[in-house]
């Protein structure tokens, strides 16, 4: 049965990049794509979405098959997998192409993207750098440092990422440098300027990773 998963995660390792340059390809749904095409770009980004839905999912609920100990690269590791659920739920509204033409050029793709690019990607490296620093540097990082990094990062990504898909859903453009001349996106400068307060808060908490990197104990 092992070997049946591994094979199976092979093989999704190497039609994923594949299919996700497919995926990426929405964008030409705005350009006045043949709307036959559109069912070809649908049926790849469910094809791709409902095995990883599966996994993530299993591998979620065999967290809790043995006894737990939430150390910062646990943490960090269960953090990425509400964040993939998070990045697959708004994949799948992506998904669609009817919806895809009215959110393609608003806040909701850039939320979208920086979930499964950027945030997916530096939670992996946060959890593989505190499981591993102890095995390459024979010497342990500070664990409530640890706590403190993991907590404030999370928390300040899901005050950031769920507004920006509220303000996509919304018809928030982007690709605008000044607002103040659409009177109906006006409403949306105080949660700007929350998303701008947060991702200083969550930027800043990165220095105690840093510091707890090349922190070392007396």
């Amino acid at each position: 049965m092992k070997i049946k998963k591994i094979l199976a995660i092979l093989i999704l390792s190497f039609f994923l990049p594949t299919g996700y340059f497919f995926i990426w390809m929405h964008q030409m749904l705005v350009t006045g794509l043949n709307p036959f095409l559109w069912i070809i770009f649908v049926l790849i980004s469910l094809i791709l979405i409902t095995p990883f839905v599966i996994y993530v999912f299993g591998k979620f609920r065999s967290f809790f098959k043995n006894e737990i100990n939430f150390t910062p690269d646990l943490l960090f590791a269960i953090g990425l997998f509400n964040i993939l659920i998070f990045g697959v739920l708004s994949g799948s509204i992506l998904s669609n192409s009817t919806l895809n033409l009215q959110i393609r050029d608003t806040y909701f793709v850039i939320a979208y993207s920086q979930v499964v690019i950027s945030i997916c990607i530096s939670f992996v490296i946060f959890s593989a750098t505190y499981y591993l620093f102890p095995k390459i540097f024979k010497r342990e990082m500070n664990k409530p440092i640890g706590y403190v990094h993991f907590f404030i990062t999370l928390i300040g990504v899901f005050l950031i990422m769920p507004i920006m898909h509220y303000e996509g859903l919304a018809g928030m453009p982007r690709r605008y440098l000044d607002y103040n001349g659409w009177a109906s996106f006006n409403q949306f400068t105080d949660l700007n300027k929350f998303i701008t307060k947060a991702v200083v808060i969550v930027c800043t908490a990165q220095l105690f990773f840093i510091f707890n990197f090349l922190w070392k104990k007396n």
